[in-house]
């Protein structure tokens, strides 16, 4: 009986443990959080030099990963020209809820990077938005610089917990879409 209190005692103890991921304050933690499925992504292109130019370019998996194939735009652009692109990410797997994920993005924004990695030598891609200190990437500036017919990757990155250090590196990627792109 001398043993079987203790262990009792010790399994009681043991099971009532508090989790320190059950309190968000704790660095690292967020558990009321849940992981979104990101469906789409949007990119809408401006020419600051002609008001009247816009082209939309979308990602879509409306079942997520697996199933069906995934759809994506090719853009199209000028060779030599400077283009502001808005990115908006959705969940659109239930077409009577769509749910708009880049307001949290943005919200949350010193915890997530997007990240585009261009075609080598040909385009400049840089964020114009900021968390205040480090880019976030729901506006850019791209560059093009010459005739290309490639793709841009573009990666939607979670860092939170002082992860983000401004590059591509740490944390988990929420979702990583190829954009066929033609410049001529």
């Amino acid at each position: 009986m001398k043993l079987i209190l203790p262990l009792v005692c010790l399994l009681f103890f043991a099971s009532c443990k508090r989790d320190p991921c059950k309190d968000p304050s704790v660095p690292g933690c967020n558990q009321n959080e849940e992981e979104e499925l990101i469906t789409t992504i949007e990119l809408l292109f401006t020419d600051p030099s002609d008001s009247t130019f816009q082209l939309t370019a979308v990602f879509t998996d409306p079942d997520g990963p697996g199933g069906n194939s995934p759809e994506s735009d090719t853009i199209v652009l000028d060779t030599n020209h400077i283009y502001y692109v808005s990115l908006s990410v959705r969940n659109e797997s239930d077409s009577s809820n769509i749910i708009n994920l880049t307001p949290e993005i943005l919200a949350e924004g010193d915890e997530h990077f997007i990240c585009f990695i261009p075609p080598i030598a040909s385009f400049l891609i840089s964020s114009t938005d900021s968390d205040g200190t480090y880019p976030i990437g729901l506006n850019s500036k791209w560059e093009s610089i010459g005739a290309v017919s490639s793709t841009v990757r573009v990666m939607i990155k979670h860092q939170p917990a002082g992860l983000k250090n401004g590059t591509c590196v740490p944390g988990e990627t929420d979702a990583e879409v190829d954009f066929p792109i033609l410049v001529e």
